[in-house]
């Protein structure tokens, strides 16, 4: 099991949420995975624990995370938004995140659906049906 960082928080592995309830979470395939390239944007699960007064606060939050290079291990990215249901040091846009094809929950390619959700958060007025994609889940300990 991932040890938290640092800072508050650590990603989950999508393959085994995928394993833990296969009707229910999808994710994309192995060698949609495995090929990302730059520009390439990918879904992962971020476990985060932030310290409140009442005690500590977990939430997991399906961010996307642009592609920066591809590494010996996976890839190398950037956050591609900020952490809604919790504040943990160091992880906001553009912090970095190494990461690896068991990760990923979801694939944009060239980044696209991460730029209508950004135009959808600058533009609530505009409907464009893309709420539902983002996830936040928050449990106190």
């Amino acid at each position: 099991m991932a040890k938290y960082r640092g800072d508050g928080w650590k990603l989950l592995s999508a393959e085994a949420h995928r394993d833990a309830a296969p009707e229910t979470f999808k994710i994309p395939p192995l060698s949609m995975r495995t090929t990302l390239q730059r520009g390439d944007c990918a879904k992962l699960l971020f476990d985060i624990v932030t310290h409140e007064p009442e005690g500590p606060v977990w939430c997991v939050e399906r961010m996307w995370v642009r592609v920066r290079r591809v590494s010996k291990h996976g890839y190398v990215g950037t956050l591609a938004n900020d952490p809604l249901g919790g504040d943990p040091d160091g992880l906001v846009h553009g912090s970095v995140v190494e990461f690896a094809p068991h990760h990923i929950a979801d694939v944009s390619p060239n980044g696209w659906h991460v730029a209508r959700v950004h135009f959808e958060m600058l533009r609530p007025d505009l409907d464009l049906g893309l709420s539902q994609h983002t996830a936040t889940h928050r449990t106190r300990n």
